[in-house]
């Protein structure tokens, strides 16, 4: 058997010393205001603004989030929440639709030059240049498009009927929340 030998070690600690001046605290101010609301308090939301934005889709302003409810026949209803913390604007433009006049510009004329030379049946020919040209009128018609935007550069957009004035109200009232919490956070 084998003696071991333990040995100990004692360390020295100072007293601890405090600091008897005492620092005056500075008051903080607090601004609270009846749209804000902590997540702890689970208290419930208020709605300040709903809007549709056509037969499938639901635009709803709480105090809290900007809520998109969209039904749809296939897939049932979704709603797509934002935190009022994430969401740095809101607008709604006119848009052309880009892809109608893309596919309408290559159709139309190589149809038209196909009928007339012959390569394919002169009435399939014209039928397929007045697909063409009704691709392009209604992608020069356009729509109006109302686009959400994130921070960190990501938008959502989606099209509406038409600009309304519930429209334009839904978009105002968000604006006007989105600056009065911007002023609180500041």
């Amino acid at each position: 058997m084998t003696n071991l030998n333990y040995s100990y070690y004692q360390t020295q600690t100072k007293k601890p010393t405090f600091n008897s001046e005492k620092t005056p605290l500075t008051p903080q101010i607090y601004t609270y205001h009846h749209t804000y609301y902590f997540d702890w308090l689970k208290q419930k939301e208020s709605v300040v603004a709903e809007c549709a934005i056509n037969n499938n889709s639901y635009l709803l302003l709480t105090n809290k989030a900007l809520r998109i409810k969209t039904t749809h026949k296939s897939w049932g209803e979704s709603t797509k929440i934002m935190p009022l913390g994430k969401v740095s604007g809101i607008e709604a433009n006119f848009q052309r639709l880009l892809f109608p006049l893309i596919i309408g510009g290559i159709v139309a004329p190589l149809a038209l030059v196909a009928a007339l030379a012959g390569a394919i049946h002169f009435w399939i020919g014209m039928a397929m240049t007045i697909s063409g040209l009704s691709l392009i009128y209604y992608g020069w018609l356009g729509a109006y498009q109302l686009k959400i935007i994130l921070f960190q550069n990501q938008q959502h957009a989606y099209f509406v009927d038409l600009k309304t004035k519930k429209i334009e109200n839904f978009i105002e009232e968000t604006r006007k929340l989105l600056a009065l919490k911007e002023q609180q956070s500041q």
